[in-house]
């Protein structure tokens, strides 16, 4: 894999981890009980990733 294709699929990895991380942030705040950790840890899982693919929004 070359460096172009590699930035990019960070990017495109980064992108969707932190559009998932928001997305599921709002379903958590609107749901209750076990479904609401549910939400938080796949908020918490994506956030991770985009964290750790750095790259700029």
């Amino acid at each position: 894999m070359n460096e172009e294709t590699k930035n990019k699929l960070t990017n495109v990895l980064h992108h969707a981890a932190a559009e998932g991380a928001e997305k599921a942030s709002e379903k958590a705040k609107a749901s209750t009980g076990w479904l609401r950790w549910l939400w938080g840890l796949g908020a918490a899982l994506a956030a991770a990733v985009a964290w750790f693919t750095g790259a700029p929004l």
